[in-house]
């Protein structure tokens, strides 16, 4: 169906014994949400004739009659606990890269977010602090899981969709809980609202997971005030504060003084708690001047940044291992639960190393691509 033309959408609703008055309403969403610079979606079978999916197939999901995630680990770029992915059947995923660029996508992120945003990147976050004497890095705990069914639903409120639109945009962009965890791990009183379709009732909220194509945009635009309250307390203390996904850093490059650093910190959980996240405490560091400093796996120098002895380490003890012992031995030998979690690490630190320092990772690059052909992967 075309909205180009008034004319021809009130046309052809009318051929369709659509009444007037309904009409009217949806014509006047639609110049609401395209004043927005989103893409109108009017119904969940609207989407599906938009996206090409099938509309029973999207109901099952948002009824959380389907689960169609595909999981697998894989290990951080920085080491340490693996990270549960949750990959999108084909169907689902398309529909979810249609959301993200047809809306999400079309909704500018906080200047001071730099993870899941087009022309920035983790390299371009470690610039900002170059030159800071002191750092207070802080991590979300459990950042996706945290960023509930309910709270994605008003992002899509806020963007100008009608409830009911926006509830099965928010499920479509969510997973529930009780299917991953096996049971209920958030109480939904919110979801019983909705009692119009008794089929979408629940008594669990969905969370976000990593994995899905849209999971970063809305992470980003979930944390839009927690990053405005933070730059605030940035600015009002002569910081540079910045944020990729989970990863919070203030740099300072005034006098250090770790009475000051400690009232920094409280006002940065206050913050962080205020807007419904809670700081992982176990990875809480200050580092003064004269320490070793790294953003995000990234060391900064006095006047630029370089790749992390632990980052070269890592990736020459994959390649290494994945050339002499072939990359399914090497992938199960250090835990990855596929082969394509492990090809995606090592893929991903290529990429970091080559942001950082292209002569250095170009020819492990080669090196990675021929192991891959030579694995069939």
């Amino acid at each position: 169906m075309t909205y180009d033309s008034p004319h021809l959408y009130r046309k052809l609703g009318r051929e369709r014994g659509v009444d007037d008055q309904v009409l009217d309403r949806a014509m006047r969403q639609i110049s609401r949400l395209r004043a927005a610079g989103v893409t109108p979606v009017l119904t969940l079978n609207h989407l599906a004739h938009l996206t090409g999916a099938k509309y029973g197939y999207l109901r099952r999901i948002v009824a959380r009659e389907l689960d169609p995630y595909t999981e697998f680990t894989r290990q951080r770029r920085t080491g340490g606990k693996m990270r549960l992915i949750s990959a999108p059947q084909p169907v689902l995923r398309d529909v979810q890269r249609w959301v993200l660029d047809r809306i999400l996508h079309r909704i500018p992120v906080h200047p001071a977010a730099y993870a899941y945003v087009p022309g920035r990147s983790v390299a371009a976050c470690a610039r900002c602090h170059i030159g800071a004497r002191y750092l207070l890095k802080f991590d979300l705990h459990d950042f996706f899981q945290s960023i509930s069914e309910y709270r994605v639903f008003s992002v899509y409120r806020s963007l100008g969709y009608q409830p009911l639109i926006s509830l099965e945009l928010a499920r479509l962009c969510t997973r529930d809980s009780a299917a991953v965890f096996g049971r209920r791990t958030l109480t939904a009183p919110q979801v019983e609202r909705y009692q119009a379709i008794p089929a979408y009732r629940s008594g669990s909220l969905g969370f976000v997971p990593q994995g899905s194509p849209t999971s970063g945009a809305i992470a980003n635009l979930v944390t839009r005030r927690l990053d405005t309250g933070l730059q605030r307390l940035a600015v009002s203390a002569g910081l540079t504060y910045t944020r990729y996904a989970d990863d919070i850093v203030l740099g300072g490059s005034d006098a250090f003084d770790r009475e000051h650093c400690r009232k920094l910190v409280r006002e940065v959980r206050k913050i962080v708690r205020h807007n419904g996240f809670c700081l992982q405490e176990k990875k809480l560091r200050i580092i003064p001047p004269g320490a070793r400093r790294i953003v995000l796996g990234v060391v900064l120098t006095d006047d630029g940044i370089t790749i992390s002895r632990e980052v070269k380490d890592r990736l020459a003890k994959h390649l290494f291992g994945a050339d002499r012992f072939g990359i399914h031995r090497h992938a199960e030998h250090y835990g990855f639960t596929s082969v394509f979690g492990f090809a995606n690490h090592v893929t991903g630190l290529l990429a970091f190393a080559a942001d950082i320092d292209p002569g250095y990772a170009r020819p492990l690059i080669r090196q990675w691509q021929a192991i891959e052909s030579r694995s069939g992967v």
